[in-house]
């Protein structure tokens, strides 16, 4: 099995929060809300609920184009987009 069918197999369906990410979420909830929240990796949108709930300004990337698929089947709507955050010339959003 490739790499990129790997994570998509693997990430793609996890949909649960663990307490360490609620923690996270909660210390941040109130500067989310009033400013831009960029997820980089995204995966498989595991944690873009909760971070769609704390901001209207949501950006999302990861460099696999597979797992920005799946998120644009779960989120449509939402800005999601391909790009290795590693890549100095990567597109700004």
């Amino acid at each position: 099995m490739n790499t990129h069918r790997l994570a998509r197999t693997t990430f793609a369906g996890r949909a649960r929060i663990v307490e360490r990410e609620r923690a996270a979420f909660a210390a941040v909830e109130n500067d989310a809300r009033r400013a831009p929240v960029l997820d980089l990796g995204i995966g498989g949108g595991r944690t873009s609920e909760p971070l769609l709930g704390l901001t209207k300004d949501y950006v999302s990337i990861d460099y696999q184009a597979a797992m920005i698929d799946t998120c644009r089947r779960k989120f449509p709507g939402v800005r999601l987009n391909t790009v290795d955050a590693r890549d100095p010339a990567a597109p700004r959003a």
